[in-house]
């Protein structure tokens, strides 16, 4: 009899442990921030909207500014894109990396790939076509969310997560130009898979 209470009681401890273990993660501080190079490129972050399943479902999150997120703080999230340049996009890598994840090695860095790189063999992407000061939503869907912790998984749990740091990897325009960590690229004419570096301030038109 005495047993049994024993055990009775070391249940009763392991669900409430799990219990603040899971509201714990569920009301941990999460933020989002912007790598210095997006600040300054082609493309500018108008808004971060909370994941669809959010209980303040819509709200915008500012930059730098930290919210309390769930285990599946990244899931639903919706990023507001601008093309900021004067010539239309017809190609755009969005990353999202994780500092923390610089603690088992280098950091890691998920993307999203919008459009179609020019030469690019087996093309599965649809085309992308952002003009000048048109605007646009990236969503992390359950898709892509799925490939997100199956990117992670080998060395972390995106629940275990807390800041994400968004940045504009790479973006090529429909006259060949690119655009990279702050600074403007040229397309090869004899290699069109090589970009070649013309500095910080965009071609003439």
């Amino acid at each position: 009899m005495f047993a049994l209470l024993i055990v009775g009681a070391g249940m009763c401890i392991g669900a409430s442990t799990s219990g603040w273990y899971t509201a714990s993660l569920q009301n941990q501080e999460r933020v989002f921030e912007t790598a210095t190079s997006f600040r300054s490129g082609p493309i500018e972050l108008l808004r971060i909207n909370r994941n669809i399943e959010s209980i303040d479902k819509g709200k915008a999150i500012k930059i730098g500014e930290k919210f309390n997120g769930g285990e599946d703080w990244l899931r639903g999230t919706t990023f507001k894109l601008k093309n900021h340049a004067n010539r239309q996009i017809i190609y755009l890598d969005l990353e999202i990396n994780f500092p923390e994840t610089t603690s088992s090695g280098d950091e890691m860095s998920f993307s999203i790939v919008l459009g179609r790189r020019p030469n690019a063999k087996n093309q599965t992407k649809e085309p992308l076509l952002l003009d000048p000061g048109e605007e646009m939503s990236v969503t992390v869907d359950d898709l892509t969310y799925e490939k997100l912790e199956r990117f992670l998984q080998p060395r972390h749990n995106t629940s275990s997560l807390s800041r994400a740091r968004l940045n504009i990897g790479f973006v090529i325009f429909n006259d060949g130009i690119a655009w990279g960590a702050g600074n403007y690229y040229r397309q090869n004419p004899n290699n069109p898979n090589h970009y070649i570096n013309i500095g910080e301030k965009p071609p003439n038109d």
